[in-house]
């Protein structure tokens, strides 16, 4: 879960995104970095991941918070991602890129992206990469956005359509 309002610890780049995989290997804090698009920005501080962060990352701009609050979620292989408005703080070129190399490098998880950016909220945000049943299900965010693994829409449409796959799905 990353939340709109990213919170970083004091220590390093690296052991911040270690907070959610502690035995991550470089390789694996690497991958996650360059997922959440913050690989160009930490490469250009001194001492790259091992660059020190402030108590809450007040010595970090806004975005490259809420990027690292991204690579640390995404370290861990989670099976289910939720990211809660947590993509606001980033300019549309780097959300748009950030959500591209999300579809790869989440493709075995359930993603819930919710934003409010119009041009984000067209954008379907959840995949599934199984029949994930949800009754009595309510959403209190303002959107609930929904991408499909790409290529397999009518596949995943008729999968959904399945009398033992009840899904409740809005979007605004």
């Amino acid at each position: 879960y990353v939340p709109q309002k990213a919170m970083l610890f004091s220590g390093t780049i690296d052991s911040n995104i270690k907070y959610g995989k502690e035995d991550a290997d470089v390789n694996e804090v690497l991958a996650a970095l360059d997922c959440a698009q913050a690989t160009e920005f930490v490469s250009e501080l001194p001492n790259g991941v091992e660059s020190s962060i402030a108590q809450g990352g007040s010595n970090v701009s806004g975005g490259q918070k809420q990027r690292l609050a991204i690579a640390r979620a995404l370290v861990k292989k989670a099976p289910v991602y939720i990211f809660d408005d947590s993509f606001s703080a980033l300019d549309f070129k780097t959300d748009a890129k950030l959500r591209r190399a999300l579809t790869k490098y989440t493709e075995n998880a359930v993603v819930l992206i919710v934003a409010q950016r119009v041009s984000v909220k067209q954008t379907f945000a959840i995949r599934f990469a199984t029949c994930v049943q949800i009754s009595d299900f309510q959403i209190g965010f303002n959107f609930l956005l929904m991408q499909f693994f790409s290529n397999h829409d009518q596949d995943l449409l008729s999968y959904m359509k399945r009398s033992d796959c009840n899904f409740i799905l809005r979007s605004i």
